[in-house]
């Protein structure tokens, strides 16, 4: 249940300003949505899944009402990546993705929804999207029901383009079980403090040596999943595509890119930033200056950027090498096993549940981004 918490202090501003603790008040804004209507019940607490490939048709579209050059490449993502879409009865929604450029990254895009006081048959769903956030007018043009299989056609109006989607609550896909939303609460994280051992050294996430750690050998440590993303094409989350982490001593940390990034520079070394990592409790902090920013739009679709604090040092073999200062890291320990751990790590635009396998942490022959061109 989500809880907006509004005047709530912490101990020490109750201190300094004199709030008293009756003073604090917990609204809870949780509206269940009407579920008088037979079809919205019917539509409700079902996995509703795309009924195979080019079962969304794009009405009309406009690029006069987006809110970021990365959502004119929204219809793509509605044709090529979405795969399921869940109206909780609670008033939560959640949209899953599998972007085709990320194959092993599952996104569960999390929203709210309700039902329309205008249309007939209507929902409003309220949800976080891969590159932005959408107010959708959901209308049902046709439910059909056989046993248990049902089907089920969807108007989509998202503002600046209608959808026509056809859906239905079976899918054939081997990869179902990992589609299962569940997965986050039974994995949770874990609350004990973490120790310097437990961190140091050198980790990689799935992508970073696809021939070590390929996906034959570790199926289920290769899927990435995340339940938030700013903008997958503009600001591209680099853990996707491999980062290897080493934590060394005395706080000092190095960020590696591997050969997914500059595969084609032939630099004969190993790119790396700095950073500074620190322990609070059951979590590793992890800031840096330098941080590689990467915008897989920019590089697939020439879109251009807009974040914060980038810096450009030029292109290399067609990639643009940028990097991003002020960004940290939040690692926290879902489970360990003998060749890694299972975390969330969160930053400024996105989080992740993965695998870090433990790696070699001897850095013989690196070279720092902002000097390789």
């Amino acid at each position: 249940m989500h809880k907006i918490i509004i005047h709530v202090l912490c101990a020490t501003l109750l201190l300094t300003y004199g709030c008293k603790k009756e003073e604090i008040i917990v609204h809870n804004t949780q509206i269940t949505p009407d579920l008088s209507n037979p079809v919205i019940q019917k539509l409700t607490n079902i996995t509703w899944y795309r009924d195979g490939m080019g079962t969304v048709q794009e009405e009309w579209t406009t690029l006069l009402n987006i809110p970021k050059p990365s959502e004119a490449m929204a219809s793509m993502l509605y044709s090529l990546a979405w795969i399921n879409i869940t109206l909780h009865r609670d008033g939560t929604s959640t949209m899953l993705y599998l972007p085709p450029i990320f194959p092993h990254v599952y996104m569960h895009c999390k929203g709210t929804w309700t039902v329309s006081k205008d249309e007939e048959n209507t929902v409003v769903i309220n949800t976080k999207t891969p590159v932005s956030s959408a107010i959708i007018k959901a209308k049902v043009i046709n439910m059909e029901t056989a046993g248990n299989v049902g089907t089920l056609q969807l108007s989509m109006d998202f503002g600046n383009r209608l959808l026509n989607v056809f859906l239905a609550n079976t899918n054939a896909d081997t990869r179902l079980e990992t589609f299962d939303e569940g997965w986050y609460n039974s994995n949770p994280v874990k609350e004990d403090a973490i120790q310097v051992s437990d961190f140091m050294g050198a980790w990689v996430s799935p992508e970073y040596d696809r021939e070590k750690f390929n996906r034959a050998n570790y199926p289920a440590e290769n899927i990435v999943r995340s339940t938030n993303v700013y903008d997958l094409f503009s600001q591209t989350p680099n853990v996707f595509s491999g980062i290897k982490y080493v934590f060394q001593e005395n706080g000092k940390a190095l960020i590696g890119y591997g050969k997914n990034f500059f595969e084609n520079a032939n630099l004969g070394k190993e790119v790396v930033s700095e950073g500074r990592w620190s322990i609070k409790g059951n979590k590793i902090i992890l800031e840096t200056d330098e941080d590689l920013f990467y915008s897989a739009g920019e590089v697939l679709f020439g879109f251009p950027t807009h974040a914060s604090n980038v810096t450009s040092y030029g292109i290399i073999k067609s990639f643009p090498v940028k990097t991003q200062a002020k960004r940290f890291y939040v690692f926290e320990v879902i489970k360990k096993e003998n060749h890694g751990i299972w975390c969330r790590i969160t930053s400024n635009d996105f989080n992740a549940s993965l695998f870090l396998f433990k790696a070699d942490a001897r850095l013989e022959n690196i070279i720092n981004i902002k000097n390789i061109l």
